[in-house]
């Protein structure tokens, strides 16, 4: 898909602007305008959308995310890390029930609840090994997102070196997980 865009933006150029706030940050466009950097080319066209920021944080983080889901299918991985960026963009100071309700509304929109986007939030921190692995049904979303939620980074590298070494995935991280938390905890249901 990223080659075919490149081909495409090297033969005909960019066609679209990618949308920017005045600060730079990119609401719409990030794989046009990767695209373009890996061309070697050094500008771009660009629209500068003051309208949002006269809006606010959740005008922002509404175009980002309505712009972001509506070109192409998103993973659940995908998804949390479209949400990562939408809340680096929005407000600093929002008490926990804004948050949350603010995460469920993001959740709402990208097709899960908003604890289950919580959850692959916490796998798009985490190592990319994890991630492949409740990606591939491995280990269950529960499991790892509880491991990264409460494992050091000592921890989490001993996983990674366990799940590089080949080691069943769910065996090493809710090993890993009930050793750090009471047995029950560590269970999946």
């Amino acid at each position: 898909e990223d080659q075919q865009l490149r081909d495409d933006i090297a033969q005909h150029g960019l066609r679209e602007p990618t949308e920017v706030t005045s600060d730079g940050l990119v609401v719409s466009g990030h794989r046009r305008l990767r695209a373009v950097k890996e061309l070697g080319r050094e500008s771009i066209m660009v629209e500068v959308r003051s309208d949002l920021e006269e809006l606010g944080p959740e005008a922002i983080a509404e175009r980002f995310l309505t712009a972001n889901t509506n070109r192409r299918q998103l993973t659940s991985l995908d998804k949390a890390r479209l949400y990562l960026e939408i809340v680096k963009s929005g407000p600093r100071s929002r008490d926990n029930a804004s948050q949350e309700a603010f995460r469920d509304r993001i959740g709402k929109t990208l097709g899960m609840s908003g604890r289950n986007l919580d959850r692959w939030r916490k796998i798009a921190e985490g190592p990319r090994e994890i991630a492949d692995a409740v990606t591939r049904g491995t280990v269950s979303l529960q499991i790892a997102s509880q491991f990264l939620a409460h494992a050091n980074r000592a921890e989490q590298s001993a996983a990674v070196k366990k799940l590089k070494a080949g080691e069943d995935a769910k065996g090493v991280i809710a090993g890993l997980l009930q050793r750090r938390l009471p047995a029950k905890s560590a269970r999946e249901s």
